[in-house]
């Protein structure tokens, strides 16, 4: 997986979501040599790697969104309107960021959030 995850960086395939996912392995750099060859750096964990690791599937762009707007207080009246969507629909997506940030309040969402350093 961790050759995999190296190419990708390689290649600058979805490079963000690459890094973010190899943060996942405690000794690998998300720095590739010139060969696509990975810096694994023994005994030091990657910066970050237990807090991302928790989270396995990342945000979708609206989830983040309609996250940035609860960290500001925003109620999700207030999310629909500055969104331009209904309701449901602010619901729909603050469900599946709770879900990815094995959360089950707004408030633990943010704190979540933070500690992750998505926000």
């Amino acid at each position: 997986m961790a050759v995999l995850l190296g190419e990708a960086v390689k290649q600058n395939m979805d490079r963000e979501y690459a890094i973010r996912l190899m943060s996942a392995f405690p000794n690998l750099s998300p720095d590739a040599q010139p060969d696509g060859r990975l810096v694994v750096e023994p005994d030091q964990p990657q910066r970050g790697a237990a807090k991302t690791a928790s989270l396995v599937e990342p945000l979708s762009r609206r989830e983040m969104e309609t996250l940035q707007l609860m960290a500001e207080g925003c109620s999700n009246k207030e999310i629909a309107q500055k969104l331009f969507i209904s309701l449901r629909t602010v619901k729909y997506y603050s469900t599946g960021l709770y879900n990815k940030l094995g959360v089950d309040s707004r408030m633990q969402a943010v704190i979540r959030a933070r500690e992750l350093g998505l926000l």
